[in-house]
């Protein structure tokens, strides 16, 4: 989440700039506050403002060779970068993007690509244009007041491959927020496991892992 500079690389559609990152990999101990539901030190704790048990789920989960897709950057994006080969993060608010960026710097964390859009429309525009087939991990975790479904929706209709292994949608059963999937699955669980970790803070229940099944 760092508001965006125009000379590192500029996409095709003209309202947002992506400025990238490297790759430095390392694992780290999960840190969670008690008062964990405020999400006041998921930055500096470099996890996700997500449910606890979910956060080691997904650790469980990350590969280091993996490609991440994220939608909302924060202490997320910080601990996807210290486990996976390479993150694109999308955020929608550039002050926040600006401290996010900051800290992934600080922290030599150069694996990152961090894009600053603002619109529902230029989001689910960018997803159509997106190589969806090289993605390993999904997280959708944006700030209210967008419709996380329709990124969901954008992104399976683009298409994926086996490569695909981890989905995370936070605040999951939130028909605000998920407004095609707050009570529906967005994938075959023939194929996939789901893990649904909820707590009484949570806006949507909790959050929602879904795993692929070896097979």
């Amino acid at each position: 989440m760092y508001r965006c500079h125009p000379d590192i690389l500029r996409f095709v559609i003209g309202c947002f700039i992506c400025l990238g990152f490297s790759s430095s990999l390392c694992s780290q101990e999960i840190v969670i506050q008690s008062d964990y539901w405020t999400g006041s030190q998921c930055l500096e704790n470099g996890v996700p403002w997500q449910v606890p048990d979910s956060i080691y789920k997904e650790a469980e989960n990350c590969q280091q060779d993996d490609f991440v897709l994220e939608f909302g950057a924060g202490g997320s994006t910080v601990f996807f970068a210290r486990r996976c080969k390479h993150i694109i993060s999308i955020e929608t608010d550039p002050d926040w993007a600006l401290v996010v960026g900051s800290h992934l710097k600080k922290l030599g964390l150069d694996n990152v690509d961090l894009v600053c859009m603002k619109t529902q429309s230029d989001i689910e525009k960018f997803i159509q244009q997106f190589d969806t087939y090289a993605v390993n991990i999904l997280s959708v975790d944006t700030t209210h007041g967008y419709n996380r479904s329709a990124f969901v929706d954008r992104f399976f209709e683009k298409g994926t491959s086996q490569n695909l292994r981890m989905i995370v949608l936070d605040n999951y059963a939130a028909p605000e927020l998920f407004q095609s999937h707050y009570d529906k699955e967005v994938v075959d669980l023939d194929h996939w496991s789901v893990f649904r970790y909820d707590d009484m803070h949570w806006v949507g229940n909790g959050t929602k892992i879904y795993v692929r099944k070896n097979e």
